[in-house]
């Protein structure tokens, strides 16, 4: 959801008018009515295939996990930049989403939630791709 809020508040951001958000709500509802996932039977197997695979990633990342690896200025932004990119970035942002996340920033709860382990990496769900 926060990818999705986020693009729809980006194009309001810069101004631009545009019936893009009708639509996208429209195919939102068509293809994830009830907030479940409308799979096509020919790509069930895939996706359960796909899934598996996943998993198995997943479980190497979190046995493999420490915040040192998000942190290395060598080797890119460190994270107190990234969060202060994060502030910059979604400020202009006027969605519930994004505006519940900032408001947490004032308390050190965002930050608390940005460089723990369940948000730095991705979960097995296929939910997460949504």
């Amino acid at each position: 959801m926060s990818h999705a809020q986020g693009f729809l508040s980006n194009i309001e951001a810069r101004g631009l008018n545009s019936s893009i958000k009708d639509r996208f709500e429209k195919k939102r509802l068509e293809l994830f009515g009830n907030n479940e996932i409308i799979l096509n039977d020919a790509l069930k197997d895939l996706i359960q295939e796909w899934e598996k695979l996943w998993t198995a990633i997943v479980k190497e990342m979190n046995d493999c996990f420490t915040l040192e690896n998000y942190d290395d200025p060598e080797e890119g932004v460190g994270l107190k930049t990234q969060l202060e990119l994060l502030k910059r970035e979604l400020s202009p942002l006027k969605n519930e989403f994004h505006s519940e996340l900032l408001r947490h920033g004032d308390t050190g709860e965002l930050e608390q939630f940005l460089h723990s382990k369940k948000c730095l990496y991705l979960g097995t769900s296929l939910t997460y791709f949504i």
